[in-house]
């Protein structure tokens, strides 16, 4: 409701320029490039051996799970980080929320500005699945 309220009169010829992006995440997903995620893991500051763990499910052609020494069947990985890996959903929610930092980010920039309905409460950007 809150992103219909907000296109209502969007091409108003007596409003100033705006600009409106549509991402659709399913596409997004596997389209995320295994260095890219590295690099995300990397700015996280996570050791580098548990980045290892992550990356070597996303790139490996298959992997096991291993829960109190018991190892429990085979998981095909794939080239990138497909929705099939059962990995991916976790590593997608920390790129999409490094992602809604860069926005953030963004609207610090002096030559920023909000959509006039969003500029009180400083809306820059909304995720929907």
């Amino acid at each position: 409701m809150v992103c219909q309220e907000l296109l209502r009169g969007y091409k108003r010829k007596n409003v100033s320029v705006r600009c409106l992006m549509k991402v659709d995440l399913r596409k997004v997903r596997d389209s995320v490039h295994q260095e890219f995620a590295d690099d995300v893991l990397k700015g996280l500051l996570l050791p580098s051996v548990f980045r290892g763990w992550i990356m070597s499910c996303v790139r490996g052609r298959s992997f096991s799970l291993c829960i109190s020494r018991t190892t429990h069947g085979v998981l095909k990985g794939s080239r990138g980080i497909r929705q099939q890996d059962h990995i991916s959903p976790l590593l997608f929610v920390i790129i999409v929320e490094y992602f809604s930092t860069l926005l953030m980010r963004a609207t610090n920039d002096a030559s920023f500005n909000f959509h006039l309905g969003c500029k009180s409460i400083r809306l820059s950007h909304m995720f929907f699945s």
